[in-house]
């Protein structure tokens, strides 16, 4: 691969600009086509309560499908007003009509309306006492509300109150109306059906009282918006930075321009081939998600290292006085190989991510790995092909090029070698004493994953969240789940399942209604609807009782026809049913309505667990999910796939480079040695990480594969020019004065741009996305210094074992 980009950049570098031409095109249609997924479920690892929550979001009616209007008095003031029950029987009349919004409502029902709210049994007794609600006075709203909220139809009102309700009043600060959806809706359209139902809600103003809308779609939404918002702005900046520093190194208006075009066509490039392997076409990686944001930055950051050793080194042989095109070829031919190299163990580093337990993480190594190679590929042939055709008329005139001037930090670099060549044994004590404190320091990281640090912390959507987290104690719809399989034909399976939520109530977080938790499954269903066909179609209720359902309503009789008792509801209420059953009668939800959240999802669960014995007894399976449930699970996983993902990834790199350099050097040491940068760096990184308070996340998770990223062509390339240079120096001071002064100056240039393109996530909004940032910048100072002070000492000290070893 090197000889045909070096004979292609010298020979024909029309040919090679062409062909880079070419690939751009047609992966710049596919790159057009990519999108960002910004559901957090996207995280959730391949495990059975990971696999039952995806299970029960596809084949069930649950979960996502409904948008909340906060309702909220003025400081002082109560919701349960007359302006409270007209605002929210207001919000009830705009969703019935809006356009986008009406057409995607869930059927309603008498005892499952598509619009739920703390108004609607005050509603209802209103038009049953012969009083207008929209005219009400608040003497009569709270006369009637006082009925509603103490009777048992009514008593699910004051579960949509704040947390400071007050039910004898009555009267609360906020209070909720639920928009539900249909079940039948993707992600698409529920997020244009809250988007919808917020626009329609703007217009409207009710005196004393402010709206809120939020829904999961219209969350997604706005972090999709944030996201491409983003994007462009820190892109922007890191080219800003990486255009003055390449100005200061090169001092050439051409080497900047050729630098920052092959890192646009890069970009392109990993767009595209993303897509291709994304579920759109080839389905072999998912959909770009939040944390992919930070892998164009990081082509900056690491694509610009390929152009700056390129280009150091064409100048470095025209400064010598060789032609344009030997320059390009000898560029290649020597900095080539160790780019080579340095690409593989980079791509390693990356792709180790694959096993991780989170598929965006793998998903992220993919597409970082792909970036890399197209980075390789794209400079290898655009920077010495461009750079042979800009000098050829300029070497024939016998003009000297600015090109050729010698950089500006060789000769600052060069005094870096003093530490090599007089206390190598002290440098490399010194480097293994903080190594090993950085190790201990290290063992404490705490690793976190919230759904709320993927919110900017400055958005509508963080304010709303934190309005429902201070009002309601959380997310008013949150639902636990938990998943039957099994014979549901059984009646001894329906009255499991209906001891199972009689036993709910008293366990923390579980949402309650007058002592009973709110929960539903096919059998209180089925309770529910008979006892509500007892008044309006007495007939109906008496033959749901003949198939078995027990006259008083407590359970089921031994002989009871299951089967045919669900679908007379089943064809009675199908909105209802198909949130609680499947269609073929094999599976089963119970709907459980919760307050967890994130902090207390593990107690809740484990509490759940403690009561499946009252199901499982009937001889069914059983699974405990929630979105929580799948989030802990994936911490849980993160926090287990530390230590290996950093085992996996030095060693595979150690491996290739100890087994590269015995096959052509027959020195296999030297792959330890080239190595340093990397296995130092990780762990001065994580020390640095928890002195810092800085903990694991889905994106310094990777801190091992960016190490070996940065670490290991740092390594690569000192290694490498110290084996050249080695060949020429009579005296091992020489060659590692040499060594540092050539590729030390282009690893600092290298350095100082890839901080410049990570260093902009800083003013990323979200926070995982800043501390990846600073992770990052850490990581190249330590590389850096280490590639500079610390390895040419190992190499020295090699060189001397090496000579010893040879006179013996």
């Amino acid at each position: 691969m090197i000889r045909a980009f070096a004979a292609l950049t010298s020979r024909r570098p029309w040919t090679a600009i062409a062909v880079v031409a070419l690939v751009t095109v047609v992966l710049g249609v596919f790159a057009a086509q990519q999108r960002t997924d910004t559901d957090i479920t996207a995280f959730a690892p391949e495990t059975a309560k990971a696999e039952a929550y995806t299970l029960i979001q596809e084949d069930f009616a649950t979960g996502g499908g409904n948008a909340q209007v906060i309702l909220s008095a003025e400081e002082g003031g109560s919701i349960v007003s007359a302006d409270g029950v007209r605002a929210a029987l207001i919000v009830q009349q705009v969703a019935e009509a809006a356009p986008g919004v009406a057409d995607v409502l869930r059927p309603s029902t008498p005892t499952s309306p598509a619009v739920l709210s703390f108004a609607t049994p005050i509603a209802a007794g209103m038009i049953e006492a012969g009083i207008d609600p929209l005219t009400a006075s608040d003497e009569e709203v709270l006369g009637i509300a006082r009925a509603a909220y103490s009777s048992e139809e009514g008593a699910f009102g004051v579960g949509l109150l704040s947390t400071d309700a007050d039910p004898e009043v009555p009267a609360a600060r906020s209070g909720l109306v639920v928009v539900q959806f249909r079940s039948d809706l993707d992600e698409i359209a529920l997020q244009e059906a809250g988007l919808a139902l917020r626009d329609a809600l703007a217009v409207v103003d009710v005196p004393d009282v402010t709206m809120d809308v939020f829904s999961l779609g219209i969350l997604f939404e706005e972090l999709q918006s944030d996201v491409e918002d983003e994007l462009p702005p820190l892109l922007g900046l890191s080219f800003l930075l990486i255009i003055v520093i390449l100005a200061f190194i090169y001092r050439s208006v051409t080497d900047v321009l050729l630098g920052i075009v092959g890192l646009m066509i890069s970009i392109t490039w990993m767009y595209g081939i993303g897509v291709l392997l994304g579920p759109d076409y080839l389905g072999l990686v998912g959909a770009f998600t939040q944390i992919s944001i930070v892998v164009p930055v990081l082509l900056v950051g690491l694509g610009i290292d390929y152009a700056v050793h390129l280009t150091s080194r064409y100048r470095e042989e025209r400064g010598g006085g060789a032609a344009p095109d030997r320059s390009a070829r000898t560029a290649v031919m020597t900095v080539g190989a160790a780019l080579v190299l340095a690409t593989i163990t980079t791509l390693i580093g990356f792709l180790t991510n694959v096993v991780s337990p989170l598929p965006p993480i793998g998903d992220f190594g993919v597409f970082a790995a792909a970036g890399v190679l197209s980075a390789f590929v794209v400079m290898g042939l655009l920077i010495p092909a461009a750079r042979n055709l800009l000098d050829r008329r300029r070497h024939a005139a016998g003009r000297a090029s600015r090109a050729d001037r010698p950089s500006a930090l060789a000769g600052l670099l060069g005094r870096a070698a003093l530490l090599t060549e007089h206390v190598p044994v002290a440098t490399m004590i010194a480097a293994a004493v903080i190594t090993g404190a950085s190790v201990w320091i290290s063992s404490g990281i705490s690793t976190e994953f919230s759904q709320e640090e993927f919110i900017p912390e400055e958005s509508e959507s963080a304010r709303l969240i934190d309005l429902l987290t201070t009002r309601f104690g959380g997310d008013i719809t949150e639902e636990t789940y938990v998943l039957v399989e099994g014979d549901l034909d059984d009646p001894g399976v329906a009255n499991a399942m209906l001891a199972f939520e009689e036993g709910l109530a008293g366990i923390p977080d579980v949402r309650t209604v007058r002592d009973r938790a709110q929960a539903s499954s096919p059998a209180s269903v089925v309770l529910g609807v008979t006892a509500s066909l007892a008044d309006t179609d007495p007939d109906a209720a008496q033959r749901l009782v003949a198939l078995g359902v027990l006259p008083d309503g407590s359970g089921f009789a031994s002989d009871a026809e299951m089967a045919e008792i669900y679908a007379a509801v089943r064809a009675a209420l199908p909105s209802t049913m198909e949130r609680v059953l499947s269609r073929d009668d094999d599976t089963a939800v119970i709907v459980i309505a919760t307050t967890a959240g994130e902090d207390r999802v593990g107690e809740l669960e484990a509490a759940l667990e403690n009561r499946m014995a009252t199901l499982e007894v009937a001889g069914i399976e059983t699974t405990v999910t929630s979105q929580g449930i799948v989030i802990q699970e994936v911490l849980d996983r993160l926090t287990a796939s530390q230590t290996r993902s950093i085992f996996v990834t030095l060693g595979a790199a150690l491996v290739l480079l100890v087994g590269y350099y015995w096959v052509t050097e027959r020195r296999p040491m030297l792959g330890l040695v080239t190595m340093l940068p990397s296995l130092v760096v990780v762990a001065w990184t994580l020390g640095t990480m928890r002195l810092l308070g800085l903990s694991f996340n889905v994106l310094t998770a990777t801190v091992a594969s960016l190490a070996i990223g940065i670490g290991v062509p740092y390594g690569i390339h000192v290694t490498h020019r110290f084996l050249e240079d080695r060949e020429r120096a009579d005296e091992i001071d020489e060659a590692v004065r040499l060594t540092v002064t050539h590729t030390g100056s282009a690893l600092t240039g290298a350095a100082l741009t890839t901080a410049a393109g990570f260093g902009v996530l800083v003013f990323a909004s979200l926070l995982p996305i800043r501390q990846f940032g600073t992770v990052i910048a850490i990581t190249i100072v330590y590389s850096l210094a280490v590639a500079v002070l610390v390895q040419p000492s190992g190499l020295v000290l090699w060189d001397r074992w090496h000579a010893r070893r040879s006179r013996r």
